[in-house]
């Protein structure tokens, strides 16, 4: 509806994906969270690619870079030890979750969503 400009949800669970870090494993493979945070960073950006002429119309061209999963996440190259990658999966696991729920709504002694405008 174009009247609606926003609605809140009260009482459901938010996507949150964590990287929970094995410090032994990370300091072992001589990564530093800063390593951690700009690989993950970098790989999860939308960068201009350009403009493209397709029957005289100018495009503007992006590369998507956006995660899909936890396993592209794991699969990120944070670090190489000898010529050798390190991946974000050898020194952390990466957890579909959510985030800790603040709000609740519940309606007849049941969990509900409560839509607010």
């Amino acid at each position: 509806m174009k009247e609606v400009k926003q609605v809140d949800l009260i009482g459901a669970l938010e996507r949150e994906i964590q990287v929970n870090v094995d410090m032994l494993k990370m300091q072992s493979a001589r990564v530093t969270m800063f390593d951690i945070f700009n690989a993950v960073k970098n790989e999860n950006a939308t960068i201009p690619g350009g403009t493209v002429n397709m029957d005289g119309v100018r495009r503007s061209l992006s590369v998507t870079g956006e995660f899909k999963s936890p396993d592209q996440i794991s699969n990120i190259i944070i670090n190489s030890i000898d010529g050798k990658p390190v991946y974000l999966k050898d020194v952390a696991e990466v957890v579909d979750s959510h985030k800790e729920q603040e709000s609740y709504a519940r309606l007849d002694h049941k969990n509900v969503i409560t839509l607010s405008m």
